[in-house]
C-alpha cells in the first residue's frame, strides 16, 4: 500500500487486484448454476444419485460377489475411471471418487451439451 498526503491510502495494483475471476469461481448459487448449465447439473446429479444407489446396493446385500456391482460404474464412467481411489479396506472412498470424477466426467459431457444447445437456439434467433 501506498500512502498519499492527505493520510489515505491507497491499494496497490496487487496480483489478487490485477485478476478478475469469471462470477462461476467467485461463488454462484447451485440455482443459478442449475439455469446456466442445467444439462451439465442434471447428469453430474443422475451420475451421483445412481453411484449411491449402488453402495447403498451393495452396502445391504450379503453375497460373495458384491462387489462386482461396482463394475456397473466402472464401465459407465470410463475413460475416468481408471483415476478412482481404490483400497480393499475403504469402499467409501471409492465411491467418493466415483461420484466425484465421473460425475466430472459427465458433467463436462453436459457442458458441452449446454453449449451446442445455447449456438442452436442463439442460430434459431438470429434467423427470425
Amino acid at each position: 500500500m501506498e500512502g498519499t498526503r492527505s493520510g489515505v491510502t491507497k491499494h496497490c495494483n496487487c496480483a489478487s487486484d490485477v485478476l478478475k475471476f469469471p462470477p462461476l469461481i467467485r461463488g454462484m448459487s447451485a440455482f443459478a448454476v442449475f439455469r446456466r448449465w442445467p444439462i451439465a447439473t442434471g447428469l453430474f446429479v443422475v451420475h451421483a444419485a445412481f453411484v449411491l444407489l449402488i453402495y447403498v446396493q451393495w452396502a445391504t446385500d450379503s453375497d460373495v460377489e458384491r462387489g462386482m456391482i461396482w463394475m456397473t460404474v466402472f464401465l459407465i464412467d470410463l475413460p475416468s475411471s481408471y483415476l478412482y481411489l481404490q483400497r480393499q479396506d475403504s469402499i467409501w472412498l471409492y465411491a467418493a471418487s466415483a461420484i466425484f470424477i465421473g460425475g466430472l466426467q459427465w458433467a463436462l459431457i453436459g457442458a458441452l451439451f449446454d453449449l451446442l444447445r445455447r449456438l442452436v437456439r442463439r442460430k434459431q434467433e438470429s434467423r427470425k
